[in-house]
C-alpha cells in the first residue's frame, strides 16, 4: 500500500493498492474506490457485484472488497458533512443503499476532479468523536509505527482492526 495522502486536519486520505482483499466489515467513514486498470469485486451483506471500476460507499454501509493486480486508488472521508453529499451529487454520484457502483468509469481524471474537488471543499464538521481522539493522539504524542495501533485502541476502544483500515 502507498499512502498518498494523509490529511488528519481534514480527515481525507488517499492510497494506492495493487491487490486487497477484505472481510465484511463498516467504518465510520465514506470511501471513493478507483481502479485504474483491471476491475474489483464488492459484496455487501445482500449482494455480490463483480467488474466494478468505481464504487462510492457510505459511512457504516457493511461491505467487502476483492481485488488482484489492479491498480487501485482508495480515498477514504472520514468527516459526515452535507458539503460530501453535494459535491458527490453535482459529480452525479447518488448512493442507493449507502452505495454507488459503477463499471464503465474509465477516465481517471474525472475521478482526480471528484476527489480533489472534496479535498478542496469538503469541511472537517461531523468527525467521529473516536477518530478526532485518535488524531489528536497521533499528533501530541511521539510513537512509533509498530506500537501505533495498539496504543490508539487502548485511547479510543476502537479495535485494531478497524484502526488500520
Amino acid at each position: 500500500m502507498q499512502i498518498v495522502n494523509f490529511n488528519t486536519v481534514k480527515g481525507l486520505y488517499k492510497t494506492k493498492v495493487s491487490s486487497i482483499k477484505t472481510e465484511l466489515h463498516s467504518h465510520p467513514a465514506m470511501e471513493i474506490i478507483f481502479a485504474e486498470k483491471g476491475e474489483f469485486d464488492l459484496q455487501t451483506r445482500e449482494n455480490k457485484y463483480s467488474g466494478i471500476r468505481l464504487a462510492v460507499i457510505a459511512s457504516n454501509c457493511l461491505h467487502k472488497i476483492s481485488a488482484d493486480s489492479v491498480n487501485m486508488t482508495i480515498f477514504i472521508i472520514e468527516n459526515k458533512d452535507q458539503s460530501v453529499k453535494e459535491i458527490l451529487l453535482k459529480w452525479d454520484i447518488k448512493l442507493t443503499n449507502g452505495i454507488y457502483l459503477e463499471s464503465k468509469r474509465t477516465d481517471l481524471s474525472q475521478i482526480e476532479s471528484i476527489m480533489n474537488d472534496l479535498i478542496k471543499n469538503s469541511d472537517s464538521k461531523g468527525y467521529d468523536s473516536r477518530v478526532l481522539k485518535a488524531i489528536d493522539y497521533m499528533d501530541t504524542n511521539d510513537i512509533t509505527y509498530a506500537d501505533l495501533l495498539t496504543a490508539l485502541k487502548n485511547q479510543t476502544y476502537i479495535s485494531e482492526s478497524r484502526l488500520s483500515h
